[in-house]
């Protein structure tokens, strides 16, 4: 008589949920001080000299390198840093939104890495004694990139071309490319004529200026 396996499946949706995590939020968080890296004055110039070709190089943006600063600003001695958002945000000048894309900036580039971290505070609703874990700030460790500087990005110029000023009817967006047609021979002599042309006429106005200039003192001289 074959036995029912009936009982040992696993309930709809136990499986589901025993793939993910409780709590996604926490996952990867430690219960600890989290990474400590301490850097000398000579490192923190560095590391910020290195955010600013970043900046030039077309992979930072202004407010980033201001993050980055602010991330140097709450650097301790010992290497502790754990700002949150809130708090970079402040000293940088910006969103807190804008503070999350420059933190992944500089970890895409090297500069940058973070721990998840977690700590255990009391927890009224779990009765006497009961703590929970809650989510806190970032540890942060600023890193010194060893390799080159990779090449700068290119960027195409947006321009943005209206019709006359009226609200819904401007046109859309064009990408215009850096690298311009070779110029028209033609055009450029026709240029030449009149820059030329304009030069001729202002010499001869400066020309008849100047002898009316003359002409008058001579007229109103002793006689």
């Amino acid at each position: 008589m074959p036995i029912a396996q009936d009982h040992l499946r696993p309930a709809p949706g136990a499986l589901l949920a025993h793939l993910h995590h409780p709590r996604p939020w926490h996952r990867g968080s430690l219960h600890d001080d989290g990474p400590r890296r301490p850097l000398t004055a000579d490192q923190r110039r560095a590391w910020l000299a290195r955010a600013h070709l970043e900046r030039r190089a077309g992979r930072l943006t202004a407010l980033h390198v201001e993050v980055g600063r602010a991330l140097l600003k709450r650097l301790g001695e010992d290497g502790q840093c754990d700002p949150s958002h809130a708090t970079l945000a402040a000293d940088a000048g910006c969103a807190e939104r804008t503070v999350g894309r420059a933190l992944k900036a500089l970890r895409e580039l090297g500069l940058l890495a973070w721990q998840q971290r977690l700590v255990c505070r009391p927890w009224k609703g779990g009765g006497k004694g009961a703590v929970r874990a809650e989510q806190t700030s970032n540890a942060y460790a600023l890193l010194l990139p060893t390799g080159p500087l990779a090449a700068p990005v290119l960027r195409a110029a947006r321009c943005r071309l209206d019709c006359g000023g009226q609200a819904g009817r401007e046109t859309h967006s064009k990408m215009i490319p850096r690298r311009l047609p070779p110029f028209d021979p033609a055009v450029k002599k026709a240029l030449q004529e009149i820059a030329t042309a304009r030069a001729v006429r202002f010499q001869r106005e400066w020309t008849a200026k100047r002898a009316e200039q003359w002409d008058r003192s001579g007229r109103a001289g002793p006689s």
